[in-house]
Order: structure tokens, then C-alpha cells, then sequence
């Protein structure tokens, strides 16, 4: 009898996240199990791509539904969603933003500039969309560091602020800055 993708959720339901103690489809986690011929494909959405039980979770997924008769191989592909609080009515200046981090010091010269571009670098090889606003109006120096955008910015009617905009891709050797 060959294994059915039934078979891979049944697993999959029965076998905790190890870090939140719940199995993965009461977690919501599981979003496609697939058979490519004697391989068992799982695509996990995790709520943050930066997400530190990443290999545990993979590991404990391979080995539980790895146990099932006619399945040769298991890959787990991740996808990550970020949760974030929704934009209050009564203050819709970010739409679409989900997370701020705020990097600041009472200081200069301590490499808050450097900590925000490797943050906005790191994340976006992990596959977050991610902007960086220098507030430094003496001297920015995230313009510097990011190198020359590939659309500059401007202004828009109404006083907006439209970003610069740089490209990044998970290999360092392809990058257009």
C-alpha cells in the first residue's frame, strides 16, 4: 500500500513543534504536503523567517514522517509570515507596515547606522521586505552604506516621503546595490 498525503497530515498531527509543544497542524504551521514519487514534500510557515528552531523543526518532521513505509525522502520547505499588529483607524501613517525595530543611541559615532543596514541586510536574505529610515538630518549615513538605489527617492503630492529603493538577493554575489 503506498503512502497518501492523509497519511503524511495524520504524522504531521502527531508530531510536536519542539519549542511550542503542539503538533504542527493544530499549530497552523502546515501549509502543502506533496508526494513527488517516493518523497514526501512539507511546506511549514513559520512566523518569522529568522525563526531559531528552524533545523529542529525540519529534523523532527523528517524523522516522524520519515518512518513511513514507501516514503524514501522527506523536504521541508519553509515559508515565513509575520504577524503584526494590524495599523490602528485612527493612525493609518504606515499602511502596510507590520514590525518596526528601532536602532538608537543618545551617542554618534557607536554604529547604530552599521547595526540597522546588517539588520535590514540579514532579514532580507531571510526573505522579509524591509525598509531603513535614517532620522540622522545632519548627516545620514545609511545612503553611504546601502550604496546607489535603483530607484532614488522623491516626494509625492501630499508631503510623502517615496523610499529609495535597493535590491537584495540571498546570494551576496548577486546583489545590486
Amino acid at each position: 500500500m503506498a503512502v497518501t498525503v492523509e497519511d503524511i497530515r495524520a504524522v504531521l498531527a502527531e508530531t510536536q513543534d519542539p519549542a511550542l509543544k503542539v503538533d504542527f497542524v493544530s499549530a497552523g504551521m502546515v501549509s502543502s504536503v506533496a508526494l513527488e514519487g517516493d518523497r514526501a514534500v512539507i511546506g511549514i510557515e513559520l512566523t518569522t523567517p529568522a525563526c531559531p528552531s528552524r533545523d529542529v523543526i525540519a529534523r523532527s518532521i523528517e524523522a516522524a514522517v520519515g518512518k513511513l513505509p514507501g516514503v524514501a525522502g522527506v523536504d521541508v520547505r519553509f515559508t515565513a509570515k509575520v504577524l503584526g499588529r494590524p495599523n490602528h483607524p485612527s493612525n493609518p501613517r504606515l499602511p502596510g507596515v507590520k514590525n518596526i525595530i528601532a536602532v538608537a543611541a543618545g551617542k554618534g559615532g557607536v554604529g547604530k547606522s552599521t547595526v540597522s543596514t546588517n539588520l535590514a541586510a540579514a532579514l532580507a536574505r531571510l526573505g522579509a521586505t524591509v525598509g531603513i529610515l535614517d532620522a540622522d538630518v545632519y548627516g545620514p549615513s545609511v545612503p553611504q552604506m546601502m550604496g546607489e538605489p535603483q530607484k532614488p527617492a522623491g516626494v509625492e503630492s501630499g508631503n510623502k516621503i517615496l523610499p529609495a529603493i535597493h535590491s537584495w538577493s540571498a546570494d551576496p554575489r548577486a546583489r545590486r546595490h
